[in-house]
């Protein structure tokens, strides 16, 4: 999975010939331990070919700077804070209970929902979501000739800070949304 699209691109793995570890070896093994690995996976790489020199080699100093598969994701997200002013963070926040919900089938478990991207058309909110579209930390999907967005990955809303603050300051409003649901 991670092997040949790399090749195909001309791309290398650093090698460490003190513990004689390849940067392959160390993302196999901390992706076998995520579910749906795929979209950080893809996330993690695409942003570590970005950051290659000349050289062409996806480095181990890259990979835990950026925080290794799940780190480059929180970062990422976590970057909204400098990145928007107050305005346009309010309003995405406003709207987040479209993406964020709990499922009753797994004892209130967070999930990230699919919802139309006119819930967030028209609003001071729309940098935010072409911003995480752009960062891939939001997928698109057309179906129905409608436009659908998600997140790419629960971790994003268990790990960073920014929608860990939203959910914990709106549990009783996902709750609400939840029952109305069922």
């Amino acid at each position: 999975i991670v092997n040949k699209p790399i090749s195909a691109a001309g791309i290398s793995f650093e090698f460490n010939t003190n513990s004689y570890e390849s940067l392959n070896d160390i993302i196999i093994s901390e992706a076998q331990n995520i579910g749906n690995v795929l979209p950080i996976l893809s996330h993690t790489l695409n942003q570590m070919f970005c950051e290659t020199g000349e050289e062409n080699e996806l480095k181990f100093d890259t990979y835990y700077e950026n925080g290794g598969l799940i780190g480059s994701l929180i970062n990422k997200a976590d970057e909204i804070y400098t990145r928007f002013n107050d305005t346009e963070i309010n309003s995405f926040r406003n709207k987040l209970h479209y993406l964020i919900q709990f499922t009753p089938e797994k004892n209130n478990k967070l999930f990230c929902a699919k919802v139309e991207i006119k819930h967030f058309q028209g609003s001071h909110s729309e940098g935010i979501i072409s911003y995480l579209i752009d960062a891939h930390l939001i997928q698109t999907e057309i179906f129905d000739n409608k436009s659908f967005i998600s997140f790419i990955h629960e971790s994003l809303l268990e790990e960073s800070q920014f929608f860990k603050s939203w959910i914990y300051d709106n549990q009783l409003n996902l709750s609400m949304i939840n029952e109305i649901h069922t």
